[in-house]
């Protein structure tokens, strides 16, 4: 025997209905987030080896400018040592006042 009225059968069939579609939109968006991690997560990759990438290249830039300032210390040290100097000497005037 069935005790429920038209009105609660109706009741429960929407809140069926409603869970149901509750579902669907949280799976919806559980796959729209993960894609979206994904693609996070891969572009932010990206952007590391990138990153690495421009690090090793200023590395070896910093290398060869030192080298060829060592080169040229050793070739002219008298001139490095007065460049020196009279950097030096503005520097410490340009500070004092």
């Amino acid at each position: 025997m069935n005790n429920n009225t038209p009105n609660q059968q109706s009741s429960k069939s929407t809140y069926e209905a409603a869970k149901e579609q509750a579902s669907h939109v949280s799976e919806d968006l559980k796959d729209k987030s993960e894609h979206l991690y994904q693609q996070t997560k891969d572009k932010a990759s990206e952007l590391y080896d990138e990153g690495m990438k421009k690090v090793g290249e200023a590395q070896d830039s910093i290398k060869e400018m030192s080298d060829d300032l060592i080169k040229s210390v050793k070739e002219k040290p008298l001139t490095a040592l007065l460049i020196a100097g009279g950097i030096g000497y503005l520097l410490s005037s340009l500070l004092r006042k």
